[in-house]
């Protein structure tokens, strides 16, 4: 896929028909690579913020970015923060991303479960190839993107069924009698015990 990219924008920059091509009509071709926008939506994603993740996908195309090359750098990204989570080898992504980046984004995913994160990737991977097809452009991002901040935020509640197991052991345990009410209990039985004793032997 990347090779085919390449030899695709190799064509268009030949296309020019120049004898000498500058760098600034290269960079004309080129997509972008912002790492700066990829940690904004991972961290709005993570943090199940689905507008502010949304309104930067828009933004980008109102800017003109390439969705497709953008999407790839998001899917080679999450596979490098999901490795980095399971072997907790964190420096590599040094090279790519500033310490301060990378410090909110390993914050960020030390919270969720390898699961989700799985998850998260399977959702890209599934928009990627649906960009091409797509009548509104960004539809197949935006789908993954409302899909991935359902599962970001489940995961990041308490459990329905971990809530209603503490709610009653919480009032099994408010019916019980407390310890000071029971030892009351065993000293009044104990001193009729006595009296019982003592009156019957008057």
């Amino acid at each position: 896929g990347y090779l085919r990219d390449a030899v695709s924008l190799l064509g268009q920059i030949l296309a020019l028909g120049e004898k000498e091509i500058t760098e600034e009509q290269a960079l004309l071709f080129m997509p972008r690579s912002d790492l700066d926008l990829i940690s904004r939506l991972l961290l709005f994603l993570f943090k199940a913020q689905a507008t502010g993740a949304l309104k930067l996908v828009n933004k980008l195309v109102e800017e003109g970015g390439d969705l497709e090359f953008f999407t790839r750098q998001m899917i080679e990204y999450l596979r490098r923060l999901l490795l980095a989570k399971v072997t907790d080898n964190w420096q590599e992504l040094l090279w790519d991303f500033s310490a301060d980046n990378l410090k909110s984004l390993q914050t960020e995913v030390s919270r969720q479960p390898v699961n989700i994160l799985t998850e998260i990737l399977e959702l890209f991977l599934v928009a990627l190839p649906a960009l091409k097809k797509s009548q509104i452009s960004q539809l197949p991002l935006e789908l993954a993107i409302v899909k991935i901040v359902q599962l970001t935020k489940g995961s990041s509640e308490p459990r329905a069924d971990f809530i209603e197991e503490t709610k009653s052991v919480k009032i099994k345990a408010s019916q019980e009698p407390s310890p000071v009410v029971k030892v009351k209990e065993v000293n009044q039985a104990d001193q009729t015990v006595k009296q019982t004793v003592l009156d019957s032997k008057v």
